[in-house]
């Protein structure tokens, strides 16, 4: 559900797009400084407040995963005695959906960039 924010400037859409377009190339970092600016400023700046928080969980929630499956995979692989063959398969698949996790926010990331950039 999108907030209904009063028309967005030009230079606020860049800003949320770039946040989302952030995942190419400066992932987590630059959407949670323009999360902090746009909320700290003086006459606060909620679409984009909005579209980077949104652009910084999208880009933080694969990775909590990732590190969540590794612990869980090394967890179970020391403190039991796991079958080597069980233990591969829940490996392979905690990290396949990891990466299926990490592909589609991706992807989210890159759709939700042109569509606010096309203010829609």
């Amino acid at each position: 559900m999108k907030p209904n924010f009063s028309p967005i400037d030009t230079l606020s859409r860049l800003m949320a797009s770039i946040c989302y377009f952030s995942v190419l190339f400066m992932p987590v970092v630059l959407p949670l400084i323009a999360w902090l600016v746009a909320r700290l400023m003086s006459n606060p700046n909620e679409a984009v407040a909005y579209h980077a928080k949104r652009a910084f969980w999208s880009q933080v929630i694969p990775a909590i995963f990732g590190i969540f499956a590794l612990l869980l995979i090394t967890g179970i692989g020391f403190s039991t005695d796991f079958n080597g063959w069980a233990l591969s398969g829940l490996s392979l698949a905690l990290l396949i959906l990891a990466g299926l996790i990490a592909v589609g926010l991706w992807v989210y990331n890159i759709v939700m960039a042109i569509l606010v950039l096309l203010d829609r």
